[in-house]
């Protein structure tokens, strides 16, 4: 019988909707917490995260903030090796 831990690591499991950008929207208000979730999701054996953030028109929403919040989220969970890769979408 094949044990579970061994079968996990071939496992590939993809979160298509979350709130991680930080300071974007009612997500996480600091890197620190982002980059917190993201190794909790690592652990859980996330591979993959699809980083999508509100968009409401009648709010203020500053695409530029997103591109540049996400762009330093994800040279952090490469330089701390997190091993999770992001993607971002839903960008308007």
């Amino acid at each position: 019988m094949i044990k579970i831990e061994f079968l996990w690591r071939f496992l590939k499991m993809i979160d298509i909707h979350t709130h991680i950008i930080h300071d974007v929207d009612d997500g996480s208000d600091a890197i620190e917490e982002s980059v917190a979730i993201l190794k909790s999701a690592a652990l859980s054996g996330i591979t993959d995260i699809i980083l999508t953030s509100h968009y409401i028109e009648a709010n203020e929403y500053d695409k530029n903030k997103v591109l540049e919040n996400f762009e330093q989220l994800k040279r952090e969970v490469e330089k701390q090796k997190i091993g999770i890769k992001l993607q971002l979408f839903g960008l308007l």
